[in-house]
């Protein structure tokens, strides 16, 4: 409800920041939902740098978002809880969940292991990590937390690759016609993705339906 309020109910810049400053400070500090504040964290960085973006600086800030913080933050993650002997406060475990998944993939690499398959991993759950109940735990009420391994997982690199081409022909080919809005809402709903489980083709949750409506619908600059 404050994304529709920042992006249409205020004309004030200053309304705006406030209004997305509680709800953050709420998000964060009460609720305690870190994955939902980063992402609106950088929705709203992005909303204030895009002004001073071109065309081409928008479409290398989605890229090096995809294909170089995302794959840094999964190697450092799993680094982290491979040295740790607990769980890491700052991972919540999910270093360890995402370097299962990863090593579990090479079983069927190309077409993953099916819609909704990716519990058969739960079987494979390595014992020898120190409070591992609680990282099954994790898995059995979120998946692998990455939508973009689940997608791998389930689908294979071909269903990542069908993703990708997707985006591509409904996003970048038409950037320039479309508002910073709708590049602020492809980066929020892949920052959602990256630290949770919404899977694009196929049971549609609000983080992927974000991300479909982004490339799809033209949200206008107020």
């Amino acid at each position: 409800g404050s994304l529709y309020f920042i992006f249409f109910g205020f004309k004030n810049n200053l309304s705006k920041l406030l209004l997305f400053s509680c709800v953050f400070y709420i998000v964060f500090f009460v609720i305690k939902a870190r994955t939902q504040s980063m992402a609106y964290l950088g929705l709203g960085l992005y909303l204030i740098l895009s002004r001073y973006f071109s065309t081409w600086m928008k479409k290398a800030s989605i890229l090096v978002l995809i294909f170089i913080v995302f794959p840094l933050v999964i190697y450092l993650f799993i680094k982290v809880d491979q040295t740790t002997e607990y769980m890491h406060p700052l991972t919540s475990g999910r270093g360890a969940i995402w370097g299962h998944y990863l090593s579990e993939i090479s079983e069927s690499p190309w077409v993953g292991f099916g819609h909704s398959q990716s519990r058969y991993i739960l079987d494979e759950i390595p014992s020898k990590f120190n409070g591992w109940e609680r990282i099954l735990t994790a898995m059995n009420m979120g998946g692998p937390h990455n939508s973009f391994i689940n997608m791998l997982t389930t689908r294979g690199i071909s269903g990542m690759l069908i993703l990708i081409l997707f985006i591509r022909n409904r996003f970048f080919r038409k950037l320039d016609q479309l508002s910073d809005y709708n590049v602020a809402m492809f980066i929020f709903s892949c920052l959602l993705m990256f630290a949770g489980t919404s899977s694009t083709f196929g049971g549609l949750t609000y983080s992927s339906f974000i991300m479909l409506f982004s490339i799809g619908v033209p949200i206008y600059n107020i």
